[in-house]
Parts: C-alpha cells; structure tokens; sequence
C-alpha cells in the first residue's frame, strides 16, 4: 500500500469527524446551553488529559508489534495481552483519579447550583471511559502494525462522528441532561472497543491470557 493512499485514509480518517463536529457543535449548544456544553467539554478534556496515565503503552505496543516480520505476527500474542490489560490497569487509575478531581471541582466552583450537581453526577461515567480509550487505542496499535489502515480509518472515522452525535441525540431524546450525555459517550467508547475487537480478532486470545511480554 503506498504511502500516499495510507495518507488519505489517515486524512479522511480524522476529517471525518472533524466535519461531524463543525456541523453538530452550534446545534449541541443552543440546545445544552452554554454552560453545560462547556461543562461537557471540560469532563471530555479530563477523559483526554488522564488517560495519558497509560504513559504510552499504546505507541510502544504498535513498535514493538511493528518490529515483528510478518511470519512471525504470532508472537504476537504476549506483547497484545500485556498492553491491553496494562492500559486496562492504567487506564481505570487515571478515570478514578480524573472522577475525583472532577467532583472536587465541580463541587467548588461557580457554575449554577443545578448544573454542579448534573456535572458531580456525569463525572463518575469518566471511571471506564479512561479505560475504554486506552484500551482501545491498544487494539489501534495492532491494526497499525498490521497496516490494516482502511479498518483502522474507518473505525476513526465512524467512531468518532458516533461521539460527536451521541449528545446532540441524548439533548434531543431526553432534554440536556449532562449524564445521560456523558453515559452516551461512554456507549459509543464500548461499541468502538467491541469493532476493534473483532477486527483484530483478538477477542479469545485476550480473554484467556498466557503469557505476558515485558514490552
């Protein structure tokens, strides 16, 4: 595959969701509201920031995976369960802590008293969507590797135009309830890990681990 057409499909793989965004934000906060979009954002950047608690387990999966010649992708096997279940450790570490930081904020500071409580409540959906993401940009690495970039693309791409509608579906469906949007967002994070997981095939091998790889 040339390097040109892997460009393309990484390009469309991010513009995609891209222009989902440009299309849904103005609608998303005339209907949220200013201050509980804001507050929606500001839980997504906390999901983003801690899961770098993962401290790159996803880029040295990919490198390492990348190293193996191609008779020998079935050793890799250790390297995938030891950072999957590695991001998965990790990853939970940084959504408690980015949970508690979130209340601790939320509780201290000069939003309206209603929103506060919706966004204590929408924080505690950030304990498994660090996990989710860091789990699966985990299984992104070995699509990676096996330069699978049409499959990877378009999970980046359905993926994330998915996260950028689930609160504008949520404000429509159930009014602007900040954890209900959060929760959506959490749905869509389990659906992307599920796809990945059948596209690497990696379901049985990760769920019956037997060996682990020191990366």
């Amino acid at each position: 595959m040339s390097l040109r057409r892997n460009a393309a499909l990484n390009l469309a793989g991010h513009a995609v969701p891209l222009l989902t965004a440009l299309a849904t934000i103005p609608s998303i906060v005339l209907l949220f509201g200013e201050q509980r979009y804001g507050v929606l954002v500001l839980g997504l950047l906390l999901a983003t920031y801690f899961g770098l608690a993962e401290l790159g387990l996803s880029q040295a999966v990919a490198q390492k995976l990348a190293s193996l010649p191609k008779p020998a992708f079935g050793l890799m096997c250790p390297t995938l369960t030891t950072g999957f279940w590695a991001s998965c450790v990790l990853g939970l570490a940084g959504g408690v802590l980015a949970a508690m930081f979130g209340w601790l904020y939320f509780s201290h500071s000069s939003h309206d008293a209603a929103i506060a409580t919706e966004a204590r409540a929408a924080v505690a959906w950030l304990v498994p969507l660090v996990p989710l993401s860091t789990m699966g940009a985990v299984l992104n690495a070995k699509l990676q590797a096996e330069q699978r970039f049409v499959a990877l693309n378009t999970v980046l791409a359905l993926g994330g135009m998915a996260l950028q509608l689930a609160p504008l579906v949520i404000v429509v469906g159930c009014g602007p309830s900040l954890p209900a949007a959060m929760g959506a967002v959490v749905a869509v994070r389990v659906g992307t890990l599920v796809a990945l997981l059948v596209l690497t095939r990696s379901a049985q091998t990760l769920a019956s681990p037997t060996s682990f790889d020191r990366l």
